[in-house]
């Protein structure tokens, strides 16, 4: 019988030490402190390692590659060449992409006045802009010399379009105001060469001197169509077909027929009128 009770005894006592290992062995998993995750990782470099253990990219900061004092960071690729500029340039965040020679090919950045976008040729040369400003969007193209050869804008409710010669004069301009088309042609002295535009009355095409002054018009009206000749003073001296003359005398406006010619002086007195 002693021995039973001692058995007895002997089992509920390692029953409860197992029972409080078991609780104190819980309790330190429980209370056991996860590992703390530093708030800031500070490096000089970090490198972007594949599953062959090769570098797919490099992560410096700006500075190490560039002469720039504005906060940025530089992705280069394996070879630690500089592909992807990402900065802050005062208030103007900024991304440049750069070729395998490190040359800049796109630039897109945006300040106060708005979003610009740059495309580089592999010359170096700027060969395209696309901005959108205050006072709308516009898109400029250069030649291989990184001359302006080419703008198309949008100004209110204005589109257009602009063409350019070798010296980066305009020579051709085709633009809508409300309604209206009009194609504008300049001389090589900036001067207006010709215009032709449709409006409300029908197309029309005026046509200048090398000193600017209108010298001739044709207009196709609802009457009929109408050549008009001009001086170098711009006064009327001959209109053929379908125009508006006034009487002086009489102040009685007449409209002539398609097939009429007429001639005046200087002062714009009819001298010939057929038929």
């Amino acid at each position: 019988m002693r021995t039973d009770r001692f058995t007895n005894a002997l089992l509920v006592i390692l029953a409860g030490g197992v029972w409080c290992l078991a609780l104190t062995h819980g309790t330190d998993r429980v209370n056991a402190k996860v590992p703390a995750v530093p708030n800031v990782i500070r490096a000089h470099k970090f490198e972007l390692i594949n599953s062959k253990g090769g570098v797919d990219a490099i992560l410096v900061p700006s500075s190490d590659i560039t002469n720039a004092v504005y906060p940025g960071v530089m992705v280069c690729d394996a070879k630690g060449n500089p592909r992807v500029l990402l900065d802050v340039d005062k208030d103007a965040p900024g991304l440049d992409l750069f070729d395998a020679k490190g040359n800049p090919r796109a630039m897109l950045h945006v300040d106060k006045d708005g979003p610009v976008l740059a495309l580089w040729d592999a010359k170096g040369k700027q060969r395209a802009t696309l901005d959108v400003l205050k006072d709308g969007p516009g898109l400029e193209l250069c030649d291989a010399n990184g001359k302006q050869r080419a703008t198309l804008d949008v100004l209110k409710d204005t589109p257009r379009l602009k063409l350019y010669d070798a010296n980066g004069k305009p020579r051709a301009a085709l633009f809508v105001v409300k309604d209206v088309p009009a194609l504008t042609l300049s001389g090589a002295n900036d001067k207006p060469g010709a215009w032709l535009v449709v409006d409300k009355d029908g197309p029309a095409l005026a046509l200048w001197d090398a000193m600017g002054n209108q010298r001739a018009g044709l207009r196709v009206l609802q009457d009929g169509p109408c050549l008009t000749l001009f001086d170098e003073n711009g006064n009327i001296r001959g209109e053929f077909g379908v125009a508006r003359t006034v009487d002086k005398a009489t102040g009685a406006e007449k409209t002539t027929s398609p097939g009429t010619i007429t001639l005046c002086d200087a002062k714009g007195n009819v001298l010939y009128q057929k038929p």
